[in-house]
C-alpha cells in the first residue's frame, strides 16, 4: 500500500512541472488578495457606506487596520467556496490548510473561521471571530456549536469581504474578540451572468457552477444569485503524506487491524502475536488509509437582493438566502479497544498461544465505510432594512431579521454492549471478525451517533447617525443605537439505533439470546435567551485639511462603547474602545486603538446540552504518573482505589473576556506603492475550553480540576446532578471503594491566553507601457503565543511545544507577482508557512526535533475576449493550485485519537489541482 502511494506521488509530481513552471516565469500577475482598505478612498465613496468596524458612514475605522478582499480577488483565488477564500488570508487560522466540516460524531460539524488562530475553536460552542453578512449577525449552525458557517454565502454574490483583526465588541457585542469578518453582498445587478468550472486532482474531481440574474431600474433593483459546488472525497490511501507512524513505546504501527493480534503480558512485558498464524510477528496496519482526508460535498446556495427608493428620503433593502449542503466524511473501520479473553471465553482455547489463562485481543471490523458520517445543513433567512434620511447629514436605519438553520448528522458506530454480548455468546469472533455470525454483526452495526439541532435568530436593530457640529478639523460625527435579539437552540443527540431517536428501540435478539438491549429515545434540549444592547460611537476630527498645522495634517479620535445584557448567570457587560489616527504628512498615517471584548458562552455550552456524565475509572486508567508521585506532586494511589471523572458542560460558565490593542503605520512613498505594518496584542482571560484528558497532562497542567480524597457528600452531590453514570458509584456500595480523586473534565473557563504579533503588507502597481505590473505581500508574524491552563499555572509558549499537539508556526505569508495586459490577466502566488523547532523533541518512535516549512505555489490565468456578440463579456480561467504538488511537512507523533490526520502538520493540501472555467454575461 505504501509503495502504491509513493509511486502515485512521483507520477503526479512529474506530470505538469516543466510546462507550468516555464509558463509561470513568462506570465504572472496579481490583484491584491488582502489589500488594506484605504481610509481616504472609503470617504470618497458614497457617504452611505459603512465600513466594517465602525457604525459611522463614510469613515474608515479610526486606529484600525482593515483587510479588504474584492469580488475580483475572489475570482483570482479560484475559490469554489467562501471558506476556500479564507484559506488564502495569513491572519486566518486556516491559512495554508484545508477547511471543511470535520469531527467524528457531533464534535465539529461546520466550518468556523478563526482569526489569529485563537484556542477553543474546536471545543467552545461559540466563536471568538464574529461573522457578519452585510453587517448583520447570522444564525448559529452545527450540532454542538452556535457559530455561523460562511460557506453558506455564495462566492458569486460577494461584492467585497472586509476583515478587521481587532477586538470589536464595542461595536458588535459578543464574539468579536479576535475581530470581525463582514461579507458584503451585491446591492444591484443588471443582466444575466453564467459561469462554471471543473477541476481535477489525483482521485478527486470538483464541479462548480454559478449564475446571477437581475434588473437595475435606477431607483431600485432586484437580483437572484445561485451557486453549486460538488466534489469527491479523498481517503488517506489516496495521499502518500497521510499515514500512521509507529507508536513511541514499541515502534509498531497500530495493532487494531483485521485480522488483529493477541497480546500476552508477563511481568510487565507484552508480546504480540499476529493473527491468523499466531506467529510472534504482529499484524500492523495504516489505519489512516480508509479514513476520509477531505470530505465529499454537494452544496446549493441562493441569495436574493431587492432595493427600492420609496421616496427621496426612504429606501428599503431586502436580502434573503438559502443553502442546502450535504457533506460526507468518515474514519474507516470500527476500532474497538483491546478485549481481555480468559479460559472461559468462547474462541479462547482455539487461539491460545501457550499455557496462558488470559490474553488480550486487538482487532477491527466493519469495512472501510463503517464510520462514514453524513452531515446535512439547511439554513435560510431574510433581512429587511429601512434607511431614512433625516436631513442635515442625519440618517436612521432600522433592521429586522430572522434566520434559522437545521443541521443533522449520522455517523456509523458500533453498539459496544451488543458487541460484548455477541462475543460472550460465541456469535462474534474477535480473533477473526469476518467469520462471525452475520446476524450478530448486523445488530452490532445497527447503531449510530445521531445529532440534530435547529437554531433560530430573531434580530431588531436601530442606528441613528449623523454630524453633531463642526470643528476646524471637520464634522464631529455620532452614532447611537439599540439592539435586541433572541437565540433559539433545539437539539437532540447521542448514540442510538438509527431511526429510534424519538421512540427508542426494542431489544434485538438472536434466538433467545439478547444481543442488543432496549435503547431509549434521546432527550430533546430546547433553550433560548434574549440579549438587549445599547451602543454608541463618536468620531472627533481634531485636525483636518482646513486647520492642518505642523505635524498634524490629520488627527482623528474615536470613542465607542456597547452595553449588553444577557440576564441570568451571564448578566451584563460593558465594552469600550478608543481609536486614534494621525497623519503627520501626506505619505504617512499612524494609527492605534485599545478596547475590551468578550465572548459569551453559547447555548451549546449550557449544562443541559452538555449532559454532565460521570465515569468511574481505576487508577490504571486515570491517575498521576510514577514521576509525579515520586516528586511529591501527588500522594501515592492506594491499592484498589478509583478515580471519578466528570464530563460535559459545567454549570456557571462565564464569558471569556479580552483586552486588545494595536498600533501601526501606513506609508505611501510614491504613486502605486503602499506599505503597512501593524503590531497587535491580545489577552484573553477565562478561556472557554476543555481540560486535556491525557492523565499525565491533566495531573500536571490542570491541578484546579482535581479534588484529592473527595468527601462522601462531595461525591453524592455530583452523582446526583449527573445525567448518566458509566459504572455504579462504588463509594456507596455494600463494600465501598476508595475514591483517590475526582477529576472535573467538563467544559469551563479554564485559563488565560496571550498573543502578540505583527501584520505586514506591501502593494505595488507599476505601468510598464505594455501592461501593469502588480506585486503584493500580506504576512503575519507572531512574536509570542502563550497560554496558561489555569489561573494558578504559569504561561507557557505554544510555538515550540512537543506534546500530543504540535506547535504553531510564527510566520505565515502570501506573496503574489503578476502582469495584466490587454485581455490577459495572470498571477503567480506563493503561500509560505514557516517551520519551527520542537523543544524538547516530540516523543515519537524516532524523536522529531523540527517541523519543516510549507511552501505552495499557485497559478491563475484569465483571458477576456475582445469582441462583440458572443465574444462580449466572455472570459476563460485556468487555476493550477500547488503547482509543484508539494506535500505538507511530516509529523511523526502517533496519537490514536487523531489518526485521521496522521503524518503531516503545518498545513495541508489536496495536491496539484487544475481547474478550468468559463463565464459569460448577457
Amino acid at each position: 500500500m505504501a509503495t502504491s502511494k509513493a509511486y502515485s506521488s512521483v507520477v503526479r509530481r512529474k506530470a505538469l512541472n516543466s510546462t507550468i513552471l516555464g509558463t509561470a516565469l513568462l506570465l504572472t500577475s496579481q490583484v491584491a488578495i488582502a489589500d488594506e482598505a484605504d481610509a481616504n478612498g472609503a470617504e470618497e465613496q458614497d457617504k452611505t457606506i459603512v465600513v466594517t468596524g465602525t457604525l459611522i458612514r463614510g469613515v474608515a475605522p479610526t486606529g484600525s487596520n482593515v483587510i479588504g478582499v474584492s469580488a475580483e480577488d475572489v475570482q483570482l483565488t479560484g475559490a469554489a467556496t467562501t471558506n476556500q477564500l479564507l484559506q488564502t488570508i495569513p491572519q486566518m487560522g486556516a491559512f495554508g490548510a484545508l477547511q471543511f466540516p470535520t469531527g467524528f460524531g457531533n464534535s465539529v460539524t461546520i466550518n468556523r473561521p478563526n482569526l489569529r488562530n485563537l484556542p477553543g475553536v474546536n471545543t467552545a460552542g461559540g466563536s471568538s471571530t464574529l461573522v457578519l453578512m452585510d453587517g448583520h449577525r447570522m444564525v448559529g449552525m452545527g450540532i454542538t456549536s452556535a457559530s455561523p458557517d460562511p460557506d453558506v454565502i455564495p462566492s458569486s454574490a460577494i461584492e467585497r469581504l472586509e476583515v478587521v483583526p481587532d477586538g470589536g465588541s464595542a461595536v458588535y457585542g459578543s464574539d468579536a474578540v479576535a475581530g470581525v469578518l463582514n461579507f458584503t453582498t451585491r446591492k444591484k445587478f443588471d443582466g444575466i451572468q453564467l459561469g462554471g468550472k471543473v477541476g481535477f486532482a489525483d482521485s478527486y474531481t470538483q464541479y462548480t457552477a454559478d449564475g446571477i440574474v437581475g434588473k437595475d431600474w435606477g431607483s431600485g433593483g432586484i437580483y437572484l444569485s445561485y451557486s453549486f459546488v460538488k466534489n469527491d472525497n479523498i481517503r488517506g490511501i489516496d495521499r502518500d503524506f497521510v499515514q500512521s507512524f509507529p507508536i513511541a513505546a514499541n515502534g509498531l504501527l497500530p495493532l487494531n487491524c483485521n485480522p488483529g493480534n493477541i497480546q500476552i503480558t508477563v511481568s510487565g512485558v507484552t508480546t504480540n502475536y499476529g493473527l491468523p498464524s499466531r506467529a510472534a510477528t504482529p499484524t500492523t496496519c495504516d489505519i489512516s488509509d480508509a479514513a476520509v482526508f477531505y470530505p465529499s460535498q454537494e452544496r446549493h446556495s441562493l441569495l436574493a437582493g431587492f432595493t427600492q427608493d420609496l421616496s427621496d428620503a426612504l429606501t428599503v433593502d431586502i436580502k434573503a438566502f438559502f443553502t442546502n449542503r450535504n457533506t460526507g466524511v468518515g474514519l474507516g473501520e470500527f476500532h474497538p479497544g483491546s478485549t481481555t479473553r480468559t479460559t472461559a471465553s468462547p474462541f479462547f482455547a482455539a487461539n491460545r498461544i501457550g499455557a496462558e489463562t488470559s490474553h488480550a485481543v486487538t482487532y477491527s471490523f466493519g469495512g472501510t465505510t463503517a464510520t462514514d458520517q453524513r452531515i446535512k445543513l439547511n439554513t435560510w433567512g431574510f433581512t429587511p432594512t429601512f434607511t431614512y434620511k433625516l436631513g442635515e447629514n442625519w440618517q436612521l436605519k432600522l433592521l429586522g431579521s430572522y434566520s434559522e438553520s437545521d443541521t443533522e448528522s449520522h455517523t456509523g458506530h458500533f453498539n459496544n454492549t451488543a458487541l460484548t454480548n455477541a462475543i460472550n455468546a460465541g456469535l462474534f469472533n474477535p480473533y477473526a471478525p469476518n467469520s462471525s455470525d452475520p446476524a450478530a454483526v448486523a445488530i452490532i452495526r445497527n447503531f449510530e451517533t445521531f445529532g440534530k439541532t435547529r437554531q433560530t435568530l430573531s434580530n431588531v436593530r436601530a442606528v441613528l447617525d449623523g454630524e453633531l457640529f463642526k470643528l476646524p478639523g471637520g464634522g464631529v460625527k455620532l452614532a447611537v443605537g439599540g439592539e435586541w435579539y433572541h437565540e433559539g437552540f433545539n437539539a437532540q443527540f447521542g448514540d442510538v439505533v438509527p431511526g429510534a431517536q424519538n421512540g427508542g428501540a426494542a431489544a434485538q435478539l438472536i434466538g433467545a439470546t439478547t444481543i442488543a438491549p432496549a435503547v431509549a429515545g434521546l432527550p430533546i434540549y430546547n433553550l433560548g435567551r434574549n440579549v438587549k444592547s445599547a451602543f454608541g460611537e463618536m468620531v472627533v476630527p481634531i485636525f483636518g485639511a482646513d486647520n492642518a498645522m505642523g505635524g498634524f495634517q490629520e488627527l482623528r479620535l474615536s470613542v465607542a462603547g456597547r452595553y449588553d445584557d444577557y440576564g441570568g448567570q451571564i448578566g451584563d457587560t460593558f465594552n469600550p474602545k478608543i481609536g486614534l489616527t494621525w497623519k503627520p504628512i501626506d505619505a504617512l498615517t499612524l494609527r492605534g486603538n485599545w478596547g475590551k471584548s468578550f465572548n459569551a458562552p453559547s447555548l451549546a455550552d449550557a449544562p443541559q446540552v452538555g449532559g454532565i456524565t460521570f465515569i468511574s475509572r481505576t487508577t490504571a486508567q486515570f491517575g498521576p504518573t510514577a514521576a509525579q508521585v515520586s516528586s511529591g506532586a501527588y500522594p501515592a494511589v492506594p491499592a484498589g482505589a478509583v478515580t471519578y471523572l466528570q464530563r460535559g458542560n459545567a454549570p456557571g460558565i462565564q464569558p471569556q473576556k479580552a483586552k486588545t490593542w494595536s498600533f501601526g503605520a501606513d506609508l505611501a512613498p510614491a504613486d502605486g506603492i503602499k506599505l503597512s505594518a501593524t503590531y497587535y496584542n491580545i489577552r484573553i482571560d477565562g478561556l472557554i475550553d476543555l481540560p486535556n484528558t491525557t492523565p499525565s497532562i491533566a495531573f500536571a497542567d490542570y491541578p484546579h480540576v482535581i479534588t484529592l480524597n473527595p468527601s462522601l457528600a462531595f461525591l453524592d452531590a455530583f452523582v446526583a446532578s449527573s445525567t448518566t453514570f458509566n459504572g455504579a458509584p462504588c463509594h456507596r456500595s455494600a463494600t465501598p471503594c476508595t475514591v483517590y480523586a475526582f477529576v472535573d473534565l467538563a467544559k469551563n473557563n479554564q485559563g488565560n491566553f496571550k498573543l502578540q504579533g505583527i501584520d505586514f503588507s506591501a502593494n505595488v502597481r507599476r505601468e510598464l507601457g505594455f501592461g501593469t505590473l502588480l506585486f503584493d505581500v500580506n504576512a503575519n508574524y507572531e512574536i509570542s503565543r502563550e497560554q496558561s491552563t489555569s489561573p494558578a499555572r504559569p504561561f507557557t509558549s505554544q510555538h515550540n511545544q512537543a506534546t500530543a499537539l504540535p506547535g504553531v508556526s510564527q510566520l505565515r505569508a502570501r506573496t503574489s507577482l503578476g502582469l495584466e495586459t490587454g485581455g490577459l490577466l495572470a498571477q503567480l502566488s506563493w503561500n509560505h508557512t514557516a517551520g519551527y523547532d520542537l523543544k524538547p523533541a516530540a516523543p515519537s518512535f524516532v524523536p522529531q526535533t523540527s517541523v519543516e516549512s510549507f511552501n505552495v505555489f499557485n497559478l491563475f490565468f484569465r483571458y477576456e475576449t475582445q469582441g462583440e456578440g458572443l465574444f462580449k463579456d466572455l472570459s476563460f480561467t485556468l487555476n493550477v493550485d500547488n503547482v509543484f504538488d508539494t506535500d505538507p511537512p511530516v509529523w511523526r507523533l502517533f496519537d490514536a485519537s487523531r489518526f485521521a490526520q496522521e503524518g503531516y502538520n503545518n498545513g495541508n493540501t489536496i495536491g496539484r489541482f487544475v481547474q478550468v472555467g468559463v463565464s459569460k454575461k448577457f
